[in-house]
């Protein structure tokens, strides 16, 4: 229902701008209930406390959560472009995780959750450059290319990308759904792949994001990684149990010889706290050389 909520206000948002001629873009801010209070905290180093020097000391916690609420709050996800396209990733995360790429250097990405597609045209783009035979495979249950799911409009459509269709290969469909996984299951024995990497950015709902996670993981090799995004959402939007972290919990119980990983939250703001899994199987030495 806030989803709901959310979208209908940024498309009357979107469409007031339009009809005054906006040469700005329209400051707005999301009505929503403050985030839960930190007993519910997942972030590293949430207890620290950081002296500010005027009398005021704030932990980590205070610090990280209060950004993130006005990264929700204002709607900041939807600011964020890479060459034009809507790409909604906190910029610092897209920074970390292009850090993950190229010092792990996965030859193909599972992306669930497309939106209009400039995450996968800037993950294929960072790939490439060290691997020009790497792929991104992107999947999302809509066609969103043209407009966002909050009713944005790119001023670049990804799929003008010269990589849209060629390095970055969409899928639209349900990412359990027999025909989308076989469909993946071809093009990465097409692709030869030996490192996959998988980006889950889908519903953020528990029982999908489970669900996605059961049905794919077994194509990570050991040592291999899991991210799955927005795992702050069980808190900001009050989703205790039914969220993204829910379901990152479900799974670890589920499957083994995966854990959690947190050497690339080092911004400490990053809307994927504890949504970094790495495969690890025993007899294996899969510590990160840094």
């Amino acid at each position: 229902m806030l989803e709901d909520i959310k979208a209908s206000t940024l498309r009357l948002a979107v469409l007031v701008c339009f009809l005054v001629d906006a040469q700005e873009p329209l400051q707005y801010d999301l009505d929503m209930p403050p985030p839960l209070s930190a007993e519910h905290s997942i972030y590293m180093d949430k207890d620290e406390v950081v002296d500010l020097g005027n009398g005021k000391q704030l932990t980590i916690d205070d610090i990280v959560i209060g950004m993130e609420y006005l990264f929700e709050r204002r709607v900041l996800y939807d600011k964020q472009r890479w060459k034009g396209m809507i790409m909604e990733q906190n910029p610092l995360d897209a920074f970390a995780i292009q850090h993950f790429l190229y010092k792990t250097k996965p030859d193909v990405l599972i992306e669930f959750g497309t939106n209009t597609g400039g995450a996968a045209v800037f993950y294929a783009e960072i790939m490439t450059s060290y691997n020009p035979a790497s792929h991104v495979i992107t999947i999302d249950p809509f066609d969103r290319v043209a407009r966002s799911h909050t009713g944005h409009v790119p001023e670049v459509l990804a799929s003008s990308s010269p990589l849209w269709g060629a390095a970055v290969k969409p899928i639209v469909g349900v990412p359990t759904w027999r025909n989308v996984s076989s469909r993946v299951g071809k093009l990465l024995k097409e692709f030869n792949a030996s490192n996959v990497f998988i980006l889950e950015d889908g519903r953020h709902r528990r029982h999908s994001v489970l669900s996605n996670l059961l049905r794919y993981h077994e194509l990570i090799k050991p040592c291999g990684w899991i991210l799955v995004q927005d795992t702050r959402l069980d808190r900001t939007l009050h989703r205790p149990g039914e969220g993204p972290y829910a379901a990152v919990e479900e799974f670890l119980t589920i499957v083994p010889h995966y854990r959690v990983r947190r050497e690339f939250e080092y911004y400490l703001f990053t809307n994927n706290p504890m949504g970094w899994l790495q495969r690890v199987p025993p007899d294996h030495d899969c510590s990160i050389r840094w």
